[in-house]
C-alpha cells in the first residue's frame, strides 16, 4: 500500500489505519508488517494475502467509535472489490480453479 494511503467511500485510508484494524481482527504485527512492508514490492502473492484479509474482515467490533467503524467499512469494501476483481479474472483466465477461493 502506498504510504500516502487512498481514499475509500470518502475515508482516507493509510498503512497506519490498516495496522490498526487488522490488529484488531487477531493478527501479529509482524504479520502486519510482512503484508503493508513487503521489501518485493511486485510480490504478488503478498499482494493477494493483504488483499484475502481484508476480503475476509469480519463486522466491526460491536463497541467500537463511529469513526473506527466507517474506517473499517472503507477497508470491507475495497476488500471485496479487490476479492471480485481478483477470483473473477482468475475465473475467467482459468489461472486458479474454484477450490483455492477463500
Amino acid at each position: 500500500m502506498c504510504p500516502m494511503g487512498l481514499d475509500i467511500g470518502g475515508f482516507h485510508v493509510t498503512p497506519d489505519i490498516v495496522s490498526k484494524h487488522l490488529q484488531v481482527d487477531g493478527i501479529s504485527q509482524q504479520q502486519i508488517d510482512a503484508l503493508l512492508n513487503p521489501i518485493d514490492h511486485q510480490d504478488a502473492p503478498l499482494v493477494y494475502d493483504l488483499l484475502r484479509v481484508l476480503w475476509t474482515l469480519p463486522d466491526a467490533p460491536a463497541m467500537a467509535s463511529p469513526n473506527f467503524i466507517h474506517a473499517w467499512v472503507a477497508l470491507q469494501v475495497f476488500g471485496r472489490l479487490a476479492q471480485h476483481l481478483v477470483t473473477q479474472g482468475n475465473l475467467e483466465a482459468g489461472a486458479i480453479g474454484t477450490e483455492n477461493l477463500t
